[in-house]
């Protein structure tokens, strides 16, 4: 790599000149900071746990704990917009969303070496969104919801859930400050979507809070980048009553056309149908009884 980025340099410096690339490289770290000043240093360990096992579970269904890892690095770059973490803060996260949000699937047999840590593998019970079509751009055809924009609108379902469930904030309450959380793991409270209000344990969920927050997110508009164009507009989707009844009289239409030329492909029926294993019993029986040539004649003296 170091020697790729070596190459890249001396050929733009070959063809642009080094004033051009100084200005350019000035300018993406002004860029750059300025971005970093706007994101929040601060990770809700909590709400990163339920992102990253709500979409682990969705996308994989069974998954290990490198899958978890995997996806709380992800996590953790797109917060702080490619920032440095706390090292152990992934793992933290991982172990976190493994021992809240999943089970294990794998069993142990007796009398067998136990499996090691990367071996085995987990489920998680989040409610996976039913699938919708998403309305083409730039003319191309309608497609269908991929597993990883099903799995961010499950996980965001189950934050929005968690997020009303939990009673105003400390600073409300007139309780300490949330910067006396821990800060190890950035598990601190800060400005949404990161807000943090720690009870000390999982806030229960009634049954109609999660369904409330599928049912929202799944008719709201996503973002751009996850949706690429989603429309809100209920006469756009496919599985509508006004939809499936047009496609209910499509099916009709097609069978009764298929039953009209199968009706006219049949000849009419004669009076008397014959039997065609018995017509080709007699045609068989005919055959027998009329003699061949030079049969039937006996030997002539």
């Amino acid at each position: 790599m170091k020697q790729l980025l070596a190459w890249w340099k001396a050929s733009a410096l070959l063809k642009f000149g080094k004033q051009v690339v100084d200005r350019l490289l000035q300018r993406c770290r002004t860029v750059g900071a300025a971005i970093r000043a706007r994101v929040d240093p601060h990770v809700d360990a909590l709400l990163a746990a339920v992102d990253v096992a709500a979409v682990v579970s969705t996308v994989r269904g069974k998954f290990a704990r490198r899958h978890v890892l995997a996806e709380a690095r992800r996590h953790l770059l797109e917060t702080l917009r490619g920032q440095e973490f706390t090292r152990g803060l992934d793992d933290y996260i991982a172990t976190r969303a493994l021992s809240d949000h999943c089970r294990q699937s794998t069993v142990p047999q007796p009398g067998r070496r136990a499996p090691a840590t990367d071996q085995l593998f987990y489920k998680a019970g989040f409610a996976e969104p039913d699938r919708w079509w998403i309305v083409g751009a730039d003319g191309k055809p309608p497609r269908e919801s991929s597993r990883y924009e099903r799995a961010r609108v499950a996980s965001l379902a189950v934050q929005n859930a968690i997020r009303a469930a939990r009673t105003p904030p400390a600073a409300a309450r007139g309780d300490a400050p949330a910067a006396g959380h821990t800060e190890d793991h950035h598990d601190q409270a800060s400005d949404p979507p990161h807000a943090v209000d720690h009870l000390g344990r999982d806030a229960m969920l009634t049954p109609a809070q999660p369904a409330a927050a599928v049912q929202a997110h799944q008719q709201a508009a996503m973002p751009q980048e996850y949706l690429e164009g989603r429309t809100t507009d209920p006469a756009t989707w496919l599985r509508t009553p006004q939809n499936l009844e047009r496609l209910a009289a499509f099916t009709r239409a097609a069978k009764a056309r298929r039953r009209a030329i199968e009706d006219r492909e049949v000849p009419p029926s004669a009076a008397d149908p014959v039997d065609p294993v018995d017509q080709r019993r007699q045609e068989h029986e005919q055959q027998h009884q009329q003699p061949g040539p030079g049969q039937g004649q006996g030997l002539q003296p």
